[in-house]
């Protein structure tokens, strides 16, 4: 399986994030899964940072699961994403510098 994750304009920090830096309520990271060796995407994570409150213990972040066409299969505060992301370095994301 491999992954890409792309961002949207108020996500553009996501690389750089590093201690006490969050991401802005509208920001949203879409990570597309591929089997090996495809261009078409078998399955699409994404996380949307909402307004403060939504969801404080979980960051404010909301998680949807996405089929590859793009309709949204579950979403809100899921607990296995929260509970995962609970251990992430930065503002509840992985993959920026940790």
């Amino acid at each position: 399986m491999e992954a890409e994750v792309r961002v949207n304009a108020a996500a553009a920090a996501y690389p750089a994030l590093g201690p006490g830096r969050v991401l802005p309520p509208g920001a949203a990271l879409v990570e597309y899964h591929y089997a090996a060796g495809s261009a078409d995407p078998v399955t699409l994570l994404a996380m949307v940072k909402r307004h403060a409150g939504y969801d404080p213990d979980g960051g404010d972040w909301e998680y949807l699961i996405l089929t590859p066409q793009g309709t949204s299969a579950h979403r809100g505060a899921l607990p296995p994403c929260k509970r995962c992301h609970a251990d992430a370095p930065h503002d509840h994301l992985f993959g920026g510098p940790r």
